[in-house]
């Protein structure tokens, strides 16, 4: 769930109608005295449409009470992730996933975790459905992708980034199982040795 608080300043003391989101819930009224929340008395408000399967009209909640300030408390359900079963061959792991809501969400930070895996393996794409194309947002600074070592051993086990703009947004993760690490010291006329790390079975 989102939590969220609706702050209300009034010129004068009347009648407060407030327009909640149709998928509201958990609704609870404070107002402010002296500096202080005191919850409002269920008997000084009223709420009408509260329908949670009701998409198109907003909650509408009046407040009889005789304040100028009051905060409106609710949540509403949180984005949902549908993802589809991982492709993995010898070249790469990819799994694709969708982040929906039917609420206009602004800057939602998503996850995905990882197979343990170095950070130059991973890349992440993002579908543009207005040119209907894939577009890499890895290095993309609104994406903000952020890496997380849990254990220090120089690989990650989860990314977060951010999602500008809410609605269904379909990413594409994939890790490259061909990225090589070269730490090595070549003589003219030696031998070369090459390290590598991979992902999977052999």
């Amino acid at each position: 769930d989102i939590e969220w608080t609706k702050i209300i300043e009034l010129d004068e003391i009347g009648l407060v109608n407030v327009e909640l989101p149709p998928l509201a819930r958990d609704i609870r009224i404070a107002k402010i005295v002296d500096g202080n929340e005191v919850d409002v008395g269920k008997d000084k408000y009223q709420i009408d449409n509260q329908n949670l399967l009701n998409l198109v009209n907003n909650i509408s909640v009046n407040i009889f009470d005789d304040a100028l300030n009051y905060k409106v408390y609710y949540k509403t359900p949180g984005p949902t992730k549908d993802e589809t079963s991982t492709i993995r061959n010898q070249y790469r792991i990819l799994k694709n996933f969708t982040i929906s809501s039917d609420l206009d969400l602004e800057n939602i930070t998503s996850y995905v975790d990882l197979p343990n895996v170095l950070k130059q393996q991973i890349k992440l794409r993002w579908y543009d459905s207005n040119n209907s194309q894939w577009v890499d947002i890895t290095g993309n600074e609104t994406y903000n992708l952020t890496y997380y070592d849990n254990n220090n051993d120089g690989k990650i086990e989860r990314v977060y980034w951010n999602i500008p703009h809410l609605s269904d947004q379909d990413f594409s993760l994939e890790i490259n199982l061909l990225i090589l690490n070269v730490q090595s010291y070549p003589v003219v006329g030696g031998n070369w040795s090459v390290y590598f790390n991979t992902t999977g079975t052999a």
